[in-house]
């Protein structure tokens, strides 16, 4: 004897199994179309000349998405991204391969690249490609130098050595380029170095604008330099450096709270 909760059950079961059947043949006949998918690739760092490099990525596909801005980011830290150095080539609407062109000032230096595009859904990067950099210099002038091209060294927070002797790291003449406590950017001109440092500096917002500028900034031996506004101070939480005094001849520009320096020559 088949009692009704079993005959229900008979009935439920194949229209269950056909609804499944059914969703499962919509979703399986629904055709992949690859060219939706948006594809970026950094494909190679071509040296044209002394400190000059020629960045070139493609845009495989272009995907749903409108290509807002495109370029290349790089850095000397491992992860390019689009907060440190960039190349800015424009909105697109095709596929393709594209360029840049690089100046970098720092020698013997393994550097990190990746093409990137921004899109409305948000930023796609290539994947990283790295080279390192020839061992001849490159020397702009100081009028010549500007942000992206600082931000391509690296800096560091060792001291610089400026005794009167012949391990004098800076010399008059010497360029220097910094990162400040505040995290701007800039470069500064060895005018006279001897208990006192004089020197000329431009320091620049982030968006590459100048944020203060000066020449024949005086600092003292044993007193400091905030570089931001292109002052002289005492030891304060804002100074970038200390023009350190150990005697008349032995004496240092030593990097303070955070800040960050870079001998160019």
């Amino acid at each position: 004897m088949i009692n009704s909760q079993e005959i229900r059950c008979a009935k439920v079961g194949p229209i269950l199994i056909g609804m499944i059947f059914l969703l499962f043949s919509v979703y399986a006949c629904k055709r992949f179309d690859p060219e939706s998918i948006f594809v970026i690739t950094t494909d190679t760092a071509e040296l044209l000349s002394v400190g000059d490099y020629k960045l070139t990525g493609t845009i495989v596909n272009t995907g749903e998405e409108e290509i807002t801005q495109h370029g290349f980011c790089w850095s000397v830290g491992g992860n390019p991204t689009l907060n440190g150095p960039v190349t800015q080539l424009g909105n697109r609407d095709s596929k393709g391969s594209y360029s840049s062109v690089i100046t970098i000032l720092a020698a013997s230096t393994k550097y990190y690249i990746k093409a990137y595009a921004v899109t409305s859904a948000g930023t796609e990067y290539g994947k990283v490609v790295t080279f390192t950099s020839g061992t001849a210099f490159l020397k702009l002038l100081f009028d010549d130098i500007h942000l992206n091209n600082i931000i391509s060294v690296p800096l560091s927070s060792n001291q610089i050595i400026g005794s009167a002797n012949t391990n004098n790291q800076i010399p008059a003449g010497t360029i220097v380029l910094f990162r400040t406590n505040e995290g701007r950017y800039g470069k500064l001109l060895i005018q006279e170095i001897d208990y006192n440092l004089t020197l000329d500096w431009v320091t620049y917002n982030i968006d590459g604008t100048v944020h203060s500028s000066g020449e024949n900034l005086i600092i003292h031996g044993t007193w400091s330099a905030e570089l931001d506004e292109g002052i002289e101070t005492s030891w304060t939480d804002s100074n970038d450096f200390w023009w350190e005094m150990v005697t008349s001849e032995e004496r240092y520009l030593t990097p303070h709270n955070g800040a960050a320096f870079y001998v160019y020559y």
